[in-house]
């Protein structure tokens, strides 16, 4: 039992440590949050990409999703628990640059839903698309709880 207990309280602590990273400054607000979650999924030539701060920015039953556009072809829709989504993406972790290009966000009662269209840099390819984001708060931080995205060219 004390065996049991010291574990929990073990690993309690050790989470609470990884909470007072830099990500808990990205839970002060929706703005704050997906601006950290592109910076997580970028990285640099020789960089591994962030994803265990992507995983404590995202509620434990968040959903990650995709809507693939395919040219004379009906899109394709794949939806990920975060896990999964971190898994997937790390068996290509090639580098390339996330970047916001605006952000349009409607907030009510803990709850926010975010636009945010974007560019990607990946050697000399470049492409647009946009994020979208449902996020709420518990009152002491910022959850994602699903984040849909597509890729195409921007109005």
């Amino acid at each position: 039992m004390k065996a049991l207990l010291l574990t929990t309280l073990l690993f309690i602590a050790t989470s609470s440590m990884a909470q007072t990273s830099a990500d808990s400054l990205a839970w002060k607000s929706p703005a704050t949050l997906v601006e950290r979650l592109l910076q997580c999924v970028s990285s640099a030539p020789g960089q591994p990409k962030q994803w265990n701060s992507f995983k404590a920015l995202c509620a434990t039953d968040a959903r990650i999703a995709v809507l693939l556009q395919r040219p004379g072809k009906p899109p394709v829709f794949r939806s990920f628990m975060v896990e999964e989504f971190v898994q997937t993406m790390s068996k290509n972790d090639a580098p390339f640059k996330e970047k916001q290009l605006k952000v349009q966000i409607d907030e009510f009662n803990g709850m926010a839903t975010v636009w945010q269209p974007y560019e990607l840099i990946a050697g000399n390819e470049r492409r647009t698309g946009v994020n979208t984001y449902q996020l709420y708060s518990d009152g002491t931080r910022w959850y994602v709880h699903s984040l849909l995205w597509t890729e195409g060219d921007l109005p």
